[in-house]
């Protein structure tokens, strides 16, 4: 090793191989039903690295081994404050065993690090392999094109900045301190997230309740179309284009509306509705060549059309005039996971064709009905509620019919009111979105902040030096002495 390619430490540190610092050779896990075990539903718990958290805590433990398979794979059996490193699949990850942990095995994804805890300190082994310092080293030495892996030999050689032993634990008494400030915050803001979803579905209640327009509707309601007069010439023009016509009803007694307002269902305001065509996936690209092709992932739970990773296809003119997307459209997901059918947005421009693909209903309403307003509708918890008990779902799938979703039943104001709602929405969402942009601003100058926290630590900034510590280097002798 030479130290002066590596970055300065304080005086009293030394750079020191990981190898160095162990009492047992860094070693990994074993698979018990390579040896003709098999797992129990209790016995000693086998930990894998699903089982270890963001935080390092091993969790969630579903798998076990009897007494003989934890005997016989004597490698892999772990001991209070073993730290475990992943080093196959998800590379990285870094967990401390707990006496609450024990007793335990683990398998070959995990290698087992076992320091001299007398010279060296677990917790600030723990935070430095979880540093950026350590992890930007293994991420460079991974190999594999399926399943990616890191060799023991790899995490042997992991050149560490080794402190004096007093500094160790001092360094791991400021960084839970300050570690614990900045996960407090992170909490706060996600809180504070949640919140605002819980925010947005209470506008949109109020809004269909009539609450934000009840003035506005006092002063105006003389002077404006009502919403009865509004559908009765709407259901004219639904006569005209469809045969056999036949008014569906709803039942009104499950909603206190303000009595200028109506209750109809889905299908008497919709001008067309049409379910999007297959472009098998080898015909799409990402590349911008073609027309944009709008999917299921790109309408957001929020309700919104996110169109950053939108892909493109070929198109002839028939499908394209068929299929276009125009600025008012409402794109309904008919086919998705359970959580996830129903997803509702709607086209917000008329600037750029793109049309849209089958798991996708695109509705148009008739122009006496603002699409804006219907769509934040079909967005709201009343229409959300009705359409759950419509959902038909298999073991991986789940779709919503015309013929579930038409019935709806959707509130109807004059059209004035209409206007006024939505836009009263959009300016309650727009503060709403301004707050969560500025917690997500926020949310990753935490992250940066602990970051640069184990940064510091480990650079030798974060706390003073003691010069009456035994030096590491000391520390190394005594280790060396003791292998």
């Amino acid at each position: 090793m030479n130290e002066e390619n590596l970055s300065k430490i304080p005086e009293g540190w030394t750079w020191a191989y990981l190898a160095d610092l162990t009492s047992e050779k860094i070693t990994k896990g074993s698979t018990p039903t390579s040896y003709g075990f098999s797992y129990k539903e209790e016995g000693i718990n086998f930990i894998r690295t699903e089982n270890i958290d963001e935080h390092g805590n091993i969790r969630k433990i579903n798998t076990f081994i009897d007494d003989e398979a934890n005997k016989y794979l004597k490698r892999s059996i772990l001991h209070k404050k073993d730290i475990l490193f992943s080093i196959a699949g998800t590379i990285g990850r870094v967990g401390i065993v707990k006496e609450k942990d024990l007793p335990a095995n683990t398998n070959q994804a995990l290698g087992i690090i076992r320091c001299h805890w007398n010279y060296v300190d677990n917790l600030y082994m723990f935070y430095l392999l979880r540093s950026q310092l350590i992890q930007r080293s293994i991420f460079n030495s991974i190999v594999g094109v399926g399943r990616a892996n890191v060799s023991l030999t790899n995490l042997k050689d992991l050149i560490i900045p080794f402190p004096p032993l007093n500094e160790q634990k001092r360094i791991v008494f400021k960084i839970e301190e300050l570690l614990t400030k900045v996960d407090a915050g992170i909490r706060e803001l996600k809180q504070a997230k949640k919140q605002l979803k819980i925010l947005r579905h209470s506008v949109l209640k109020f809004a269909f309740e009539g609450k934000f327009t009840a003035e506005w509707r006092n002063v105006n309601k003389h002077d404006i179309e009502s919403a009865s007069e509004l559908l009765e010439r709407v259901k004219e023009k639904k006569k005209k284009i469809t045969k056999n016509y036949k008014e569906l009803s709803v039942e009104i007694s499950k909603y206190d509306l303000p009595e200028e307002w109506e209750l109809t269902n889905f299908e008497s305001i919709i001008e067309d509705k049409l379910i999007g065509f297959v472009k098998a996936m080898k015909y799409q690209n990402n590349q911008g060549i073609g027309i944009p092709y709008v999917k299921m992932n790109n309408i957001t739970i929020e309700g919104k059309l996110d169109l950053d990773d939108i892909v493109y296809v070929e198109a002839n003119k028939e499908e394209i005039k068929k299929y276009t997307l125009n600025k008012g459209d409402i794109l309904f997901n008919t086919r998705n996971s359970y959580e996830l059918v129903g997803k509702t947005a709607i086209v917000t421009d008329d600037n750029h064709l793109r049309i849209f693909n089958n798991n996708i209903m695109r509705i148009r309403p008739f122009k006496d009905i603002n699409p804006f307003f219907i769509s934040y509708q079909l967005n709201s918890d009343h229409f959300k509620d009705y359409i759950m008990h419509e959902k038909k779902a298999t073991t991986n799938i789940c779709a919503l019919y015309s013929k579930d979703i038409m019935p709806a039943p959707i509130i109807i104001p004059p059209f004035e009111e209409q206007e006024k709602i939505v836009e009263e929405i959009e300016t309650q969402f727009s503060k709403i979105d301004k707050t969560e942009k500025n917690i997500d601003i926020t949310l990753i100058q935490a992250q940066r902040l602990r970051k640069s926290v184990l940064i510091k630590a480990f650079e030798g900034e974060l706390v003073p030096q003691d010069h009456t510590d035994e030096s590491a280097k000391k520390i190394l002798e005594h280790i060396k002495e003791q292998k």
